[in-house]
């Protein structure tokens, strides 16, 4: 039992807790949140020249990914052309590919986009001595980037979700097009040929022929492999095959099981019908038989986690996942550099610009390209090559700015 004492004590710090909370700790607070509302009103996040530069620097991209979007559909035109002519594709669907396929290729040129949009966006309020003013109103260089690097790192956010989930199965979408429907124009069935795959518990297979419509494989051989890969254990062949989407099997038609004993005896054993619990779908083979171009983040650490899991090498995909990774971190460092090359050459015109712009995306796309092919080939990393140019212009661009800023 606790002393008449004691229980005074507690009631009595109760209350002088229960005081401060609704009393004199709410009012702090309050004058707290006061204050800072205040100080922002004075001195706002954003304020009416950041807003200004936003809104100038959104209207170049927009001016610059219609140009470049125009410049892509003529590209992949020029590109596709002889296949057009050659399987006499229909006018509607071979547009339909071009106009599907030119997104790819417009993200493929997004730091150029926005190496563009910056310099010509800013140089031109250079050129019209619009910077020189705000710098003379108490602005300096490092303040005035704020607002364009805000607006790049959006862009960037928005780059990405837009590949996942736009561009990526447009891209898809045309490949689809150009491979099933033009190429295949007039046959009976469609699908893709020679899908080669490896899969899990040491699998291997080989399709002469996948037909995604009707998720039916034709021609189809697996061969699985015995413990330590080594030799194999068993063989499959079947005419077709075809996915029963309610039971998650695949039903194999008119094939032939061969078993090899660790002695090396084989069993033969024919079937006309057989049903086989695989762990490979036809969202699988869908995916292994496209080009990277139509697939998209997921879909390619999809493949990396099959290929790591049946022991293979994913170096054929590792350099795409890593690069769809580092890329919007390069649309925020172009368009900074963009910025830096707007001051330093705004007041020439933007025909210095422009140049030092080509110039500048052609070195940047030079060591991508360099880096990738020696990603591809095992010599570097695949996330070390995707991210060397972000590395080399970014400690450029953040050298750049501050001696420009030291200068103003």
């Amino acid at each position: 039992m606790l002393s008449e004492r004691t229980m005074k004590f507690k009631r009595q710090i109760h209350r002088n807790i229960t005081k401060y909370i609704t009393g004199n700790g709410f009012r702090r607070m309050y004058d707290f949140l006061e204050k800072r509302l205040e100080q922002r009103g004075r001195y706002p996040l954003f304020r009416i020249a950041d807003r200004y530069l936003i809104r100038e620097f959104l209207k170049a991209i927009m001016v610059v990914v219609s140009l470049c979007y125009v410049m892509g559909v003529v590209i992949v035109l020029f590109d596709e052309i002889d296949i057009f002519l050659e399987y006499g594709a229909d006018v509607l669907i071979a547009a339909q590919t071009v106009l599907l396929a030119t997104p790819y290729r417009l993200a493929e040129a997004g730091p150029l986009v926005m190496l563009l949009a910056s310099v010509f966006s800013m140089g031109r309020l250079v050129h019209a001595q619009e910077m020189d003013a705000m710098i003379v109103g108490g602005y300096r260089l490092a303040r005035l980037i704020w607002p364009v690097f805000c607006c790049s790192a959006v862009c960037a956010a928005a780059f990405f979700l837009t590949c996942e989930y736009v561009i990526t199965p447009a891209s898809a979408r045309a490949e689809d097009l150009l491979d099933l429907q033009i190429k295949q124009k007039g046959k009976g069935t469609v699908g893709r040929n020679s899908v080669w795959m490896l899969g899990r518990y040491g699998k291997k297979y080989f399709v002469q022929s996948f037909q995604p419509s009707e998720s039916r494989l034709i021609g189809l051989d697996i061969i699985e492999m015995a413990h330590g890969g080594y030799r194999p254990a068993k063989r499959i062949k079947a005419a077709t095959a075809e996915w029963d989407a309610s039971s998650g099997i695949w039903r194999m038609k008119d094939g032939i099981e061969w078993i090899f004993s660790d002695s090396g005896e084989r069993r033969k054993e024919p079937f006309a019908e057989r049903s086989y619990l695989l762990d490979e779908t036809p969202h699988d083979f869908s995916l292994v038989s496209r080009d990277e171009t139509g697939l998209s983040h997921a879909d390619l650490k999809h493949l990396i986690r099959m290929v790591q899991r049946a022991g293979g090498d994913p170096i054929v995909y590792l350099p795409y996942l890593r690069l769809r990774e580092a890329l919007p971190f390069a649309l925020i460092i172009m368009s900074l550099l963009g910025m830096g090359i707007a001051f330093r050459t705004g007041r020439g015109g933007y025909v210095v610009g422009l140049g030092i712009s080509l110039l500048v995306a052609l070195v940047y796309y030079g060591i991508l390209l360099l880096c990738l092919g020696l990603a591809r080939k095992g010599v570097v990393g695949a996330g070390l090559a995707a991210w060397i140019p972000n590395l080399i212009f970014g400690a450029a661009t953040l050298g750049f700015l501050y001696r420009l800023d030291r200068g103003t």
